[in-house]
């Protein structure tokens, strides 16, 4: 699955205006050589959470895509990212997670913030 062709020219084309690049890789390791940033997103969604079965049968489909120490070592001493909630030994190990370089609690704080302005705005609140 790759995103929209609209969405990734845009992207591209934001990240040339400032001295960067965005590509889509379908390799998780060229995708991390040189990373500052890892964020990692669930590959199978939710709908498989509830069938065992069936989730065993789509993650062998997806090879080995979970996030490993090891994964970590190909970036440029980069951060973990996750928007939380994440399944612990699969999407992440529980090393990265557990490390120094992640920072999904940081993000999981900031996102609570940005969520209680965006009620209070709706609430007109503010």
């Amino acid at each position: 699955m790759t995103p929209d062709d609209a969405m990734v020219d845009q992207l591209k084309k934001y990240a040339g205006t400032n001295s960067e690049k965005f590509q889509v890789s379908h390799s998780k390791n060229e995708s991390l050589k040189g990373a500052h940033v890892v964020y990692a997103k669930s590959w199978h969604g939710s709908m498989i959470y509830n069938d065992p079965q069936e989730e065993e049968r789509v993650r062998k489909g997806y090879g080995d895509w979970t996030i490993t120490e090891s994964d970590m070592k190909l970036t440029d001493n980069g951060h973990f990212m996750h928007c939380l909630p994440v399944r612990r030994n699969v999407v992440v190990s529980d090393q990265v997670l557990d490390s120094k370089s992640s920072i999904h609690i940081q993000e999981a704080e900031n996102r609570l913030h940005i969520q209680k302005a965006l009620l209070m705005k709706l609430w007109n609140l503010s």
